[in-house]
């Protein structure tokens, strides 16, 4: 179920088509990737097949508004890996990407990118690819640049896209309470309406006292009355009747009735 966002869904996700090509042409112009015509070719499959499969998801979602969020119950994962990430990606990004305006781009309009995905789809985690284009951005613009006002502008560009992700959680995070009442589960959806779901209810220890009951039933005793412990018959009996098996016991109590 895809929570509202301001303007819409659809909006975010035209966004993001649109900002594709943002990330397409700069990275098009870095010096790693122009001297050579296969990694150009590997970066425009890259740029259609990701814009196709996220599409599909995106119309997924849309048309099954139940479906679940992506990477539900990874939030400490995404946020581990997302440390790592930024760590160590900063660090090869340093020795071995080259410094030039036209990476720094590619970098910061792949993150305004990832906010754009994150909008429509809204997974719960990102596992930290966010913050690493923004930090890698901002890395860029402070070796190009040092301090000065074109760093600046990265920064509150790299400021700006982090506010509105911080807005998407906020939204991400105001899940609707449940209801439990007589085994009936309400979830209230994004348009204020709610769903029913019938739960079967059955404690462990509901379960645990008619197991002890369907043992019991086969441990009862015979009463006997006096005449016959008078004449020993009804020991007998009782000690016939406990070494017999529960099938036996069964068995005589159905032809008694």
């Amino acid at each position: 179920m895809l929570h509202p966002v301001w303007p819409s869904v659809y909006f975010w996700y035209f966004l993001g088509l649109c900002s594709s090509l943002l990330w397409l042409f700069p990275s098009m112009e870095m010096e790693f990737i122009k001297k050579s015509t296969p990694r150009v070719g590997i970066v425009v499959i890259s740029w259609f097949v990701g814009n196709t499969v996220l599409s599909i998801i995106f119309l997924s979602l849309i048309k099954n508004p139940r479906t679940d969020h992506f990477f539900c119950g990874y939030e400490c994962v995404g946020r581990t890996v997302g440390y790592a990430l930024v760590l160590f990606g900063n660090i090869g990004l340093y020795y071995y990407s080259e410094k030039s305006i036209a990476c720094m781009l590619t970098f910061l309009f792949l993150g305004f990118y990832c906010l754009c995905t994150l909008f429509y789809i809204q997974p719960f985690t990102d596992f930290g690819v966010l913050d690493f284009f923004l930090s890698a951005s901002l890395t860029q613009a402070l070796s190009l640049f040092g301090v000065h006002f074109y760093s600046w502008l990265v920064f509150i560009a790299v400021i700006v896209i982090a506010g509105l992700r911080y807005k998407l959680e906020q939204v991400l995070l105001k899940q609707p309470p449940r209801k439990v009442e007589s085994g009936r589960m309400a979830n209230a959806d994004s348009g204020g309406e709610e769903r029913e779901r019938i739960e079967v209810l059955q404690p462990r220890r509901e379960v645990e006292l008619e197991h002890f009951r369907s043992i019991l039933q086969y441990l009862r005793i015979p009463k006997r009355s006096g005449r016959d412990f008078r004449t020993g018959e009804g020991y007998n009996r009782g000690r016939d009747h406990r070494s017999q098996t529960p099938q036996d016991r069964q068995i005589d109590r159905c032809q008694a009735i």
